[in-house]
């Protein structure tokens, strides 16, 4: 009986402006108001639609002593308890988890951008959270600066800090990936540097490496370099080939590219003749518009290399591949330094004793 009542005092009011008996013809228009949940049964009820059952819910949330829908789910997915004794929400949780729904707009991911799109989620002034490398020159050494958290004013602001949050993490480990030595990109002291090493470096061959290995990382700056016509010309440059059509062999490096309109075409200098870091690749390799003046990937491309020697002095195979490239087309010491402060290239007394 006490849990009869209990179960009674938790239902009373659920249902509330929601359940109606069908009327018949013959009941009057009292009877025809009248609530009623003689024939509902839930949540299997043709009677109902998925919001008027989410507010059934709703209200069992609260009756249980939830006072929200974060408390809620922090119970669920926080890692704090682990239903051991409830195989149903176990399943259920591990189902949702790993997206085993074929209805895509039921998976987390989808879940999560409801919360980014929702209009209750105000796109305001935006602040980000940033690592203490990553702040202005002007503050970047002050110790007397200390970087607020900022209050978000609203979720989807703050979807946005966690995610870049989130990114900073993965490109970070995306970077010491590419510090492999299988890649390529680094050279200890003790190994020699030989002419066959240099004149089969490739940059199309690294482009290649770094946009499989750290997706990621090419993907921001590539989104910086390539600009709206340059990806509009790509979706149009885009082919599937036929598969009778032999897939070719990968050779050096390429660098046509970008276009700019007819009138600036003037102000690009012109495409050296000949060049051992320069040479001519199929679109189909290279992965530029065969109508194309620049090439925004051969700078990502660059960028990222250069990058990396500043983050380990050992990645050092494309910084000494212009650095000789600088050598051989006697280039002034101090045009070698400037260059050199940029990662672009090892100093001049290493060129020297790389030589030797």
């Amino acid at each position: 009986k006490r849990a009869s009542l209990s179960e009674r005092q938790f239902s009373a009011g659920i249902f509330e402006d929601i359940l109606y008996e069908l009327p018949t013809k013959a009941a009057t228009s009292q009877q025809r108001s009248r609530r009623s949940r003689a024939t509902y049964q839930f949540p299997n009820s043709d009677k109902l639609n998925a919001e008027a059952r989410a507010v059934v819910v709703y209200r069992c949330m609260r009756r249980a002593g939830f006072d929200s829908f974060g408390e809620l789910l922090k119970v669920y997915f926080s890692g704090e308890h682990t239903f051991s004794q409830y195989k149903e929400i176990t399943q259920a949780l591990s189902e949702f988890m790993k997206s085993k729904k074929a209805n895509e707009s039921e998976h987390p991911v989808a879940i999560v951008d409801y919360f980014f799109r929702h209009p209750n989620s105000l796109d305001r002034a935006l602040s980000l959270t940033v690592p203490s490398y990553a702040l202005p020159p002007s503050v970047r050494l002050d110790g007397t600066y200390a970087q607020e958290r900022p209050r978000h004013s609203s979720t989807k602001n703050a979807l946005l800090d966690w995610s870049l949050g989130r990114i900073l993490e993965l490109v970070d480990l995306e970077s010491e990936r590419l510090l492999q030595s299988s890649f390529g990109f680094t050279r200890s002291p003790t190994d020699m540097l030989n002419w066959t090493n240099l004149t089969s470096w490739s940059i199309t061959a690294s482009q290649e490496i770094i946009a499989t290995e750290a997706p990621a990382i090419f993907a921001l700056l590539s989104t910086i370099a390539v600009n709206e016509n340059t990806r509009s010309r790509v979706k149009l440059a885009r082919h599937i080939p036929t598969p009778s059509a032999p897939t070719p062999e990968p050779i050096p490096p390429s660098s046509p590219a970008q276009e700019l309109s007819p009138t600036r075409e003037d102000e690009l200098p012109a495409p050296p003749n000949r060049s051992p870091f320069l040479e001519t690749t199929p679109p189909s390799l290279s992965g530029v518009p065969a109508d194309s003046r620049r090439d925004p990937w051969l700078g990502v491309t660059v960028a990222i290399l250069a990058l990396l020697y500043f983050r380990y002095k050992y990645a050092i195979v494309f910084a000494t591949v212009i650095g000789i490239f600088l050598f051989t087309c006697n280039a002034n010491r101090d045009i070698i330094s400037i260059l050199g402060r940029m990662g672009l290239t090892v100093a001049y007394d290493t060129i020297l004793a790389t030589l030797h």
